[in-house]
């Protein structure tokens, strides 16, 4: 209840309505009747504002963070993989060019293998490459070479994309 005499503020919208001032809320702002000043209010929704833009910066500066954060792992991850793959492809083609100098041809020679050692696409020398991801061993390190020069290097069994090939040595 009100005390007789107490001085209130009210902020709305005022209009005469038979003869009688009528004050309704106003949606842009928090009060209808107040024991604040006009300057107390102000005030008060000035120090709201402020902390609530520096509340505003704070979360921005911690999700711009975080994104970074974010953006720069994967862009790691993806150069590691790719440094990976071409050291993997620099070691399958020093071990394929050491293999080709010392190859003296009664390793490759088709008829002391099964057919399940020969090279899928030329049919003549051991399956020596293995594609990644799939795993597939199914060429020579020659093929190997040839269909990593493709425009889109796949797998001649699975169509699977190849990453990189690793060269398998048979004991």
């Amino acid at each position: 209840i009100l005390p007789i005499g107490k001085e209130i503020t009210a902020i709305g919208l005022c209009r005469l309505k038979n003869r009688s001032v009528e004050i309704s809320s106003c949606p842009e702002l928090p009060y209808f009747l107040s024991d604040l000043t006009k300057g107390e209010m102000e005030a008060e929704m000035s120090s709201r504002a402020r902390f609530f833009f520096w509340v505003t910066v704070a979360l921005g500066t911690v999700s711009v963070g975080l994104l970074g954060h974010a953006i720069y792992s994967r862009l790691w991850e993806r150069v590691k993989r790719h440094r990976e793959a071409r050291e993997a492809q620099e070691r399958f083609h020093e071990a394929d060019n050491e293999d080709d100098a010392g190859e003296n041809g009664s390793d490759d020679e088709p008829g002391e293998m099964g057919d399940g050692q020969l090279c899928v696409i030329c049919l003549r020398k051991r399956r020596r490459a293995a594609f990644v991801p799939c795993g597939h061993l199914v060429c020579c390190c020659n093929c190997a070479k040839r269909v990593e020069l493709m425009d889109e290097p796949l797998c001649p069994v699975c169509r699977q994309d190849i990453q990189y090939m690793l060269r398998v040595y048979d004991s």
